[in-house]
């Protein structure tokens, strides 16, 4: 028997079984995936906040050498480290101060409307019943009786007590768990910022280790050209928020809009997710506005639409699009492709997309050269 006639074809029933093997097993393997996943969560939440960190880190760094030179080397990454943690800290603590203030006053306001909501509906529904008679139709009355409804939360209560209270005890693990996640992941980010020279160091030795000289050039070129594009992209996709929660706020200025801050926050927050992200916050909006105004949650949801046309066909291809190096129409067709894949694909889809046509260009360039 000649082997190496036969060998291709042990390979493919090989790789056959192993297929088979997976599909079979699918959902053990995406059990066990979704277990190492979530004992890797803190560390690549980690490195994300470290990435996003570094963006403010560098230029601290590259100011601190303008300034003192070749001075106080050994403290220009601690200093800018606290210098980064101090201001992401402000940031944080000045956006709470002003959306939960007004948060918490806009429910208690809308708990001190609840009874006039009630009273206006049951005018409506009683206007409506009127209409309805004079064409010969009756509809039930509308009668709302503080007792019963008392009765029924009481009742309610002692038979899902029980059920509750795991829910509570549910909750509260998933909180703490989600606080030391966080706790861990801060600390991680903030270790590998402080070692990243070294540590970037370890890698690239390592990666020259496992693969040649050739394709671990490969690799580093790769990494640091994906490095660029999502920084800048972050860079855009922040400024860009930032834009679009000052136009909104300013509009609702202007046009004496209720609640201006707080939506205007939330609109700049949810424009994050690239060209959709808006309407997220224009939701909330226009509900907390129609409990108080219903006109003017018309003329709010009218504003947005406005404001979102100019955002998403003007102001996030040009700040966007030009900081990662990508035509304004493919940041449209890029977002929409990745609107398939829930937020995390509109998040990423942009830098991916521009890292894809950056090594398409340079492969292109490379062959017309040879």
């Amino acid at each position: 028997m000649n082997q190496k006639k036969f060998l291709p074809v042990f390979l493919a029933l090989a790789i056959l079984f192993v297929v088979l093997f997976l599909l079979c097993n699918i959902t053990s393997i995406f059990d066990v995936f979704q277990v190492i996943l979530s004992a890797l969560l803190p560390v690549i939440v980690g490195l994300c906040i470290a990435f996003v960190l570094n963006l403010l880190l560098r230029p601290l760094e590259h100011l601190w050498n303008r300034i003192f030179r070749m001075k106080f080397r050994r403290a220009r990454r601690p200093i800018c480290l606290i210098l980064t943690l101090l201001i992401v800290f402000l940031c944080i603590y000045a956006l709470l101060v002003a959306i939960i203030p007004q948060l918490v006053r806009t429910v208690m306001e809308l708990i001190k409307e609840i009874p006039s909501y009630v009273t206006t509906i049951q005018g409506w529904y009683a206007s409506l019943s009127e209409n309805m008679a004079q064409k010969g139709v009756s509809l039930p009355a509308l009668e709302v009786d503080t007792a019963q409804v008392t009765a029924f939360v009481a009742q309610f209560l002692e038979q899902n007590g029980g059920d509750i209270l795991n829910l509570t005890i549910s909750l509260a693990g998933s909180l703490f768990s989600f606080v030391f996640d966080t706790v861990l992941a801060v600390v991680l980010a903030i270790y590998i910022l402080a070692q990243k020279r070294s540590l970037g160091a370890r890698v690239k030795k390592l990666m020259h280790a496992i693969f040649s000289d050739r394709h671990a050039d490969q690799i580093t070129r790769l990494a640091y050209t994906s490095e660029r594009i999502f920084a800048k992209f972050i860079s855009g996709q922040l400024t860009e928020a930032l834009i679009i929660g000052s136009l909104c706020f300013l509009g609702m200025l202007i046009f004496r809009m209720p609640y201006p801050l707080l939506i205007s926050v939330l609109v700049g927050v949810t424009a994050l997710i690239p060209i959709f992200g808006a309407f997220i916050g224009t939701g909330i909006g226009a509900f907390l506005i129609l409990l108080k105004d219903p006109m003017q949650a018309v003329w709010f949801v009218i504003f947005i639409l406005i404001l979102q046309q100019i955002e998403g066909n003007l102001i996030y291809p040009k700040v966007v699009g030009k900081s990662v190096g990508l035509p304004g129409v493919w940041v449209l067709i890029a977002v929409t492709v990745g609107s398939s894949f829930g937020i995390v694909g509109m998040l990423i889809s942009v830098p991916v997309c521009s890292l894809v046509y950056s090594l398409l260009r340079e492969f292109v360039n490379r062959r017309h050269e040879e």
